[in-house]
């Protein structure tokens, strides 16, 4: 990517807290986004 979105930005942005990449971040891949967490990612794409 050449954008990458940051930890950091996600939780400055709010609503992405209770996100399982955030609370268990070596859980594997691919996460579950809530249909609001996804909002967060669009928002800051």
């Amino acid at each position: 990517m050449d954008h990458p979105i940051l930890k950091t930005d996600l939780l400055a942005a709010g609503g992405f807290e209770q996100a399982s990449i955030i609370r268990q971040p070596m859980a594997g891949n691919p996460t579950k986004l809530t249909d609001d967490e996804w909002r967060v990612v669009d928002r800051l794409r």
